[in-house]
């Protein structure tokens, strides 16, 4: 069976399906489809550009552990700032804990970790919309869901209909009809018999960050996880000898 490491939600799927699939099944494909647990310890660039603002530029590390039922794992950007995640594949229920006390850098260049995780492809349902093409090639599903959260706001997720992956996904406000949020995902790259995808595009009005995934160690994981999945944040220099 071709198999593919999805990077946000780490997937393993088959890739042949029924043309006149349910929505029901299809979400039940996208939200519960890994059969096998897997890792993937992913280090890479990210670019963000701001306008009227001098470009930002910094190392960015994911590492994730996926089981069927859950997905744990860190983000960790600049290597001065980190935040484990967690994402519940039955309940939905995504949680983040922030390691060193802030999340400034992480909001500084428009990056959520619900980024990574896909945690908005398990908010309620609103409605199935028209078929469409992402990148003007790939056959996608569009699902509109509401933010528990923020009553009002949507997310509009185009799913390829082969493998029920979510490649883009438009935020928006209440009543607005311009996205204020896109995030993209595309490059995907075979390693280990497994696929990652190794980039991804998160922009709003006037910004613009690109995440490119070029170091990736991905495999089965076996009833020892790997080491160094989760890594310590290096020591301040300001606090040695305190």
């Amino acid at each position: 069976m071709k198999k593919l490491l999805l990077l946000l939600l780490f997937c393993v799927i088959a890739p042949a399906w029924a043309e006149s699939e349910s929505l029901s099944a299809f979400l039940e494909r996208a939200r519960h489809g890994n059969t096998q647990s897997t890792y993937a310890m992913l280090e890479g660039t990210l670019l963000h550009r701001r306008r009227g603002e001098k470009s930002l530029e910094m190392p960015i590390y994911f590492g994730v552990m996926i089981r069927p039922d859950k997905s744990s794992g860190q983000v960790m950007l600049d290597q001065k700032e980190a935040c484990l995640v967690g994402q519940s594949h039955t309940t939905g229920v995504s949680t983040v804990i922030p390691q060193g006390g802030t999340t400034a850098l992480f909001d500084r260049v428009g990056l959520q970790v619900s980024d990574l995780t896909l945690g908005f492809i398990f908010f309620p349902v609103e409605a199935e919309l028209e078929e469409t093409l992402v990148g003007g090639m790939v056959p996608c599903r569009v699902v509109r869901f509401s933010v528990p959260d923020h009553p009002g706001d949507t997310v509009q997720v185009a799913f390829s209909k082969e493998y029920a992956f979510p490649l883009q996904a438009e935020f928006f406000h209440r009543g607005e009809t311009n996205y204020y949020r896109l995030l993209e995902v595309s490059g995907f790259t075979k390693k280990n018999d497994l696929y990652y995808a190794e980039q991804l595009l998160i922009e709003g009005p006037g910004w613009r960050t690109r995440i490119n995934f070029r170091k990736a160690d991905v495999g089965l994981l076996d009833a020892a996880p790997p080491s160094k999945v989760i890594r310590s944040l290096p020591a301040d220099p300001a606090q040695k000898g305190k």
